[in-house]
């Protein structure tokens, strides 16, 4: 009982620290650090150093500013703006049919990039003022938008899908592929959702119809191609065994930026904006993965992950009773905790509970994506509906769009639910790629 009242102490000093406004990172580091010295006094900081090292220098990690990388060069160049255009022009004849070419753009752009924020904030300015100059509604716009830019993290590759292979040793290569059918399943709920409400309320979300020939329509699809090869070479090369996540990350970054030299739009400019960004991002990043895992030491030497694993032993349910119980969890804590620091927070003190009910951990990674993604649109934490605020401006109220994000965070819940019920939806393209 000491422990667990030590357990309680060290909890409540990190929310404190939080609501005081510390970065998240510090919080969660301060924290550990106070648990530590309570459980081991100055040896504490042996295990820092140790943990600083063991946990940023991994050749598994590395991939994650590359993927960086790779999508902020294409979300800063022409090319996105040219992809989105697109895309609308073949399906904004349909009702909602922007907003349906919103989703399918961060689907295509995911596909080259692993963070949603950076998703998410391509989009925004993209299909934004788009969407905005044929009168769509402001709610569906901002909810599309924050929504579709989950997608970021679930369509590989996937910078959370990198830290769970890390943290839970599973091959970061069957993750990226565990998570292209959900992803695909996903996006098309959000369309089929938005056909659905723009055709019941037209004068919200009005079609679009562009004035081309057919052979001037077939022409754009060019404009999509660059992302295509991309993704081809990033994905393809992990699924036939000819790459692994790093190198194909690193393989990704160079035809990215030979595609753009030869589309003559990555001008020197841009670079230097991309890579400044990228360092932003991956520092941001890795400052949080430190922070999580001095916590996380902490935690485990007060032994938390043995007073959770004797909670679910003592509860006696069914496997599937424990992810029901799991999910339910990390949907009240996106709710107050930002998503990364939440995976890395619990991620280790859950999965050998999920391994324990008999579970695959691949199939449990795309599940916790899902989860994290819930929590990047629900209120008040919602990272990428601050984002997407950031950029469109005060227009976009937080009311306003928590009521319009709901219909698309219950197609997040329906697909989680399909995913559960039927786990080979998620395990069987990982099964038939080359080890």
């Amino acid at each position: 009982m000491g422990d667990l009242w030590i357990i309680l102490f060290v909890i409540g000093v990190m929310l404190a620290l939080l609501l005081s406004g510390l970065e998240v990172a510090f919080a969660m580091g301060a924290a550990g650090l106070l648990g530590l010295l309570i459980w081991g006094g100055l040896s504490a900081f042996s295990i820092i150093g140790y943990t600083l090292w063991n946990n940023t220098a991994s050749f598994v990690l590395s991939a994650v500013p590359l993927f960086i990388l790779m999508g902020v060069l294409i979300g800063r160049s022409g090319l996105s703006s040219s992809v989105y255009r697109t895309l609308a022009i073949w399906m904004g004849r349909f009702p909602g049919g922007l907003a349906s070419a919103t989703v399918a753009f961060c689907a295509l752009f995911s596909a080259t990039c692993g963070s949603s924020s950076a998703t998410a904030a391509t989009v925004s300015r993209v299909a934004g003022p788009e969407l905005e100059k044929v009168s769509y509604s402001k709610g569906l716009i901002g909810a599309t938008m924050a929504a579709g830019g989950g997608l970021g993290i679930l369509i590989p590759p996937s910078i959370q899908m990198i830290i769970y292979g890390y943290i839970t040793e599973q091959s970061v290569g069957r993750l990226f592929i565990a998570g292209i059918i959900p992803g695909v399943i996903l996006a098309a709920s959000y369309i089929v959702y938005i056909t659905i409400w723009s055709a019941r309320f037209p004068s919200a979300a009005p079609p679009v119809k562009f004035n081309m020939s057919l052979v001037e329509r077939l022409s754009s699809l060019r404009a999509i191609l660059p992302l295509l090869i991309v993704a081809i070479i990033v994905l393809g090369g992990i699924y036939s065994g000819i790459f692994t996540p790093t190198e194909s990350a690193a393989a990704g970054v160079t035809v990215t930026i030979v595609l753009l030299l030869m589309l003559r739009q990555l001008k020197s400019k841009i670079l230097r904006e991309s890579l400044r960004e990228a360092v932003s991002i991956t520092a941001m990043i890795m400052m949080i993965v430190v922070g999580a895992s001095i916590l996380g030491i902490a935690m485990n030497r007060l032994g938390v992950g043995t007073l959770l694993l004797d909670f679910f032993e003592g509860l006696n349910i069914s496997p599937l009773g424990t992810i029901l119980i799991i999910s339910v969890v990390y949907i009240i804590l996106g709710c107050i905790l930002e998503p990364l620091s939440t995976l890395l927070l619990t991620l280790p003190l859950i999965y050998p509970i999920v391994q324990a009910a008999g579970y695959d951990l691949v199939w449990f990674g795309v599940i916790l994506v899902i989860l994290v993604e819930m929590a990047l649109i629900t209120p008040p934490v919602g990272l990428n509906v601050y984002i997407v605020q950031g950029i469109m401006g005060g227009e976009y109220r937080s009311g306003m769009l928590a009521r319009a994000i709901l219909p698309f965070f219950l197609c997040q819940l329906a697909v989680l639910a399909l995913l559960i019920a039927f786990p080979e939806i998620v395990l069987w393209l990982p099964n038939k790629m080359v080890s």
